[in-house]
């Protein structure tokens, strides 16, 4: 997906310019977009470490950007830009979700 002719990716960036959580969210989704187009390895649950799952890889994004600690409401907005605007999108936001089920419960903690 062409980022720079979505009209509605460019709204959110705007937007997102007068927060600096916001921003974060935007740059942080920005920088797991660049992680999956470098790396077409099939996701997996689990968490990090493992750089193959969409929690793994957006702990590596924050790690990247000198971004030691992401509230889980701020990977809940990552997760949902990502899994909207990337190719990978529906595999991203679908593994997700499944990371986070407790017993067939979703659980966004």
């Amino acid at each position: 997906m062409n980022l720079e002719e979505n009209k509605e990716w460019q709204k959110i960036i705007e937007d997102s310019k007068g927060s600096n959580i916001g921003k974060t969210c935007v740059d942080i989704a920005i920088e797991v977009m660049k992680l999956l187009n470098n790396d077409d390895t099939p996701l997996h649950a689990g968490y990090y470490p493992d750089r193959h799952t969409p929690h793994g890889i957006i702990c590596v994004a924050g790690r990247n950007m000198h971004i030691d600690y992401i509230p889980v409401v701020m990977i809940g907005v990552v997760t949902s830009l990502v899994a909207e605007f990337h190719d990978r999108g529906e595999e991203f936001g679908a593994i997700w979700g499944d990371s986070i089920k407790t017993n067939g419960i979703v659980n966004p903690a």
